[in-house]
């Protein structure tokens, strides 16, 4: 079930623009600065967007590394719930990272670059209208 909530995340944060509202917000995603520059997650490890650190089951969690300081937490909840509701339907999964997600070799798809960029992919609103309506 949580690689399902994982791979849900994943598959709709370049959907989220309401993380990222700022031009100056995509200027900490920098290879070999310990930030995302691509959809990825690991277990401890800094340069994956999503991280699960290895922890014992009580203290286990998710740390979501996109929005930025100045998004709206209230809107950054709700992307995170409607992604784990997303996430309960599909059965899919994302290699974990164990090595620097800024390698070439594992492919992954880079985080959108700019505001423009992130205007053009918004679609999150038609995915929270299905559970709003």
């Amino acid at each position: 079930m949580m690689e399902s909530v994982v791979a849900s995340i994943l598959e709709l944060t370049n959907q989220s623009l309401y993380m990222l509202t700022a031009v100056n917000d995509f200027d900490r995603f920098v290879p070999h600065f310990m930030a995302p520059v691509n959809i990825s997650w690991g277990g401890n490890n800094r340069t994956t967007l999503l991280r699960i650190p290895n922890s014992p089951k009580a203290n286990k969690r998710i740390e979501f590394r996109l929005p930025s300081s100045n998004a709206a937490p209230e809107l950054v909840i709700i992307f995170l719930l409607t992604a784990t509701l997303e996430g309960l339907k599909i059965k899919k999964a994302y290699k974990k990272i164990y090595g620097s997600a800024y390698d070439k070799q594992y492919g992954l798809t880079p985080l959108l670059a700019n505001l423009i960029e992130a205007k053009k992919c918004f679609r999150f609103i038609e995915i929270i209208a299905n559970y709003t309506s």
